[in-house]
């Protein structure tokens, strides 16, 4: 076992810095499996909320995750009303809405201009 580990940190020290790949910054989905479409999802909804209809026979008609529908009955089980936009148009760890991103990297960049940049680090 001890002979296993020195080769393994012998191989380690031997890496370049050119060998080494970096991650990539946008995520791309590995698996065939969709998230629910917005249309099937209301009408799911729709069924549990409205009409009463069980979550197991929502689903079987929608074509639905019972997990997925759970997690969007739970959520709007206590509003009067299902807002127009079920799903969120942002990534679920995504601090700052689209807009208020875009408005914070233009004044970021007018900043620049000007001679008072920020570093990465100081942001």
């Amino acid at each position: 076992m001890q002979k296993q580990a020195y080769i393994i940190r012998s191989s380690a020290a031997n890496l370049s810095t050119s060998s080494l790949v970096t991650m990539p910054r946008t995520y791309q989905r590995k698996t065939a499996n969709v998230p629910p479409d917005e249309k099937s999802l209301r009408a799911a909804l729709d069924a549990v909320l409205k009409e009463r209809t069980s979550i197991h026979v929502a689903t079987d008609l929608n074509n639905l995750k019972k997990s997925s529908l759970f997690d969007y009955v739970k959520k709007f089980r206590g509003s009067e009303s299902i807002p127009e936009q079920i799903k969120r148009t942002e990534s679920s760890h995504q601090v700052l809405s689209k807009k208020l991103e875009s408005d914070l990297v233009k004044y970021l960049k007018t900043c620049s201009l000007m001679s008072h940049g920020l570093t990465t680090t100081e942001l």
